[in-house]
């Protein structure tokens, strides 16, 4: 089985949350075409929170840590967006449901 690349050079800046979403389309898209690995594809690039936790804080919340894990592999990224991952990830997991807006009567 042939691994899914994306490269997020493709994208002219990872620092919106426009461009976080589009990227996660892309990697939902490549998870549903194929059970093989997708490969994610930094290019040593920097990104902004934002960009992190549209792209891959929301796509971990919706797939669960434990397929995150097996089916995305992370390329070519440097320490500190390692470690700004691992911080988005684990804020959209330890955050507590929203509740709802208290009704007025």
């Amino acid at each position: 089985m042939m691994n899914s690349l994306i490269k997020l050079n493709n994208f002219e800046t990872l620092s919106s949350r426009e461009c976080g979403a589009a990227a996660r389309v892309q990697l939902v898209q490549a998870m549903q075409a194929s059970d093989s690995k997708v490969v994610l594809d930094f290019n040593l690039k920097s990104m902004s929170p934002s960009f992190a936790d549209e792209c891959l804080g929301i796509l971990v919340k919706s797939v669960g840590l434990n397929v995150f894990k097996t089916r995305i592999e992370l390329k070519n990224v440097t320490p500190s967006t390692k470690a700004l991952i691992k911080h988005v990830i684990h804020k959209r997991l330890s955050a507590k449901a929203e509740l709802p807006e208290a009704e007025v009567a």
